[in-house]
């Protein structure tokens, strides 16, 4: 398991510098990378979640995708608290909260999916992450976007968008398939593998596009910064071991232990640095953020799972 782990990780590492190298040869720029991201948040990747659920009606796989979710909710709660005091300095709002930001929200989705599917195969475990990705879509579309909005640029807070909360692609994709699933109703093969072929350009897209973020990172003073090894810290390390340890007291089953430890220790969310652009909180540092801990995490996941294997 953990050998696919890190062939798995390892791929997604050279895909990353494909995009690094795209963007340096200037192949890409910003706006194709803007325009990647769009596609692969609002068809790739839901059309990705859609056919994930395309399989027989199991009783103990939604129970199992329920109580990932409920750890989900569990994990999202208690970060943001910890997350809120440890970054609430008033020195530097706009960059305090883009570490706030970013160490609470991970990138479960696009870096977690591929890894999930290396563990549980490609429908299972991305279903098994969809139902923790729907967690972390309800809480950036609420409490992420009035976050940024506390320190927008035009200084003025904005009502929450209910609309995008419940109506963004991943939501609606994470319902329709999960309806699918339940109701037992099989997509036409035709259409099925089309749709198939569109959804597994994610994984590539989501690492060509952090590859082309990494050439904006100034190495100079990327690491100088006090707050960025708290981040690195608890992200990649406190946050998901201390999931493991409430995961063993309360007796969760190996595989829902494994993917909430694996998801909550994958590095901080693209998004994060595309909403921070969006608010005008410092998008160059949120970028910076993404694009370390992506690196670094291609060691601690694997760490991660190694340690969560000793114990179950």
């Amino acid at each position: 398991m953990i050998e696919n782990v890190i062939s798995r990780t390892i791929q997604l590492l050279f895909i990353m510098i494909v995009g690094f190298y795209a963007r340096k040869r200037k192949f890409i720029d910003r706006a194709n990378v803007q325009a990647l991201a769009r596609l692969l948040s609002n068809i790739t990747n839901p059309l990705l979640i859609i056919c994930s659920f395309q399989m027989p009606f199991d009783a103990h796989i939604m129970s199992t995708g329920l109580t990932i979710f409920a750890g989900g909710v569990v994990i999202h709660l208690v970060t943001a608290v910890i997350c809120y005091f440890v970054f609430r300095s008033k020195t530097n709002p706009k960059d305090n909260v883009v570490y706030e930001l970013n160490t609470l929200f991970a990138n479960c989705g696009f870096m977690g999916f591929p890894i999930l599917a290396a563990i549980y195969g490609d429908k299972l475990g991305i279903m098994y992450g969809a139902f923790y990705n729907t967690v972390f879509n309800l809480c950036f579309w609420s409490y992420g976007i009035a976050m940024l909005s506390r320190h927008e640029r035009s200084g003025k807070k904005q009502k929450l968008d209910f609309k995008k909360l419940f109506l963004n692609p991943g939501i609606i994709a994470t319902v329709f398939g999960f309806i699918l699933f339940i109701c037992e109703v099989k997509i036409p093969d035709a259409l099925l593998g089309g749709m198939d072929m569109v959804g597994d350009a994610t994984f590539p897209l989501a690492m060509i596009i952090i590859g082309a973020l990494i050439v904006e990172l100034d190495l100079k003073t990327a690491f100088k910064d006090l707050k960025l090894y708290i981040c690195l810290f608890l992200k990649l390390l406190a946050f998901p071991l201390a999931t493991l340890g409430i995961c063993l007291l309360c007796g969760a089953s190996t595989i829902v232990t494994q993917v909430l430890v694996v998801l909550s220790g994958m590095p901080s969310a693209t998004l994060g640095a595309v909403f921070a652009e969006i608010y005008g909180t410092n998008p160059i540092n949120a970028a910076k953020l993404v694009c370390i801990t992506t690196v670094i995490s291609v060691g601690t996941i694997p760490l991660l799972l190694y340690i969560t294997n000793l114990f179950i």
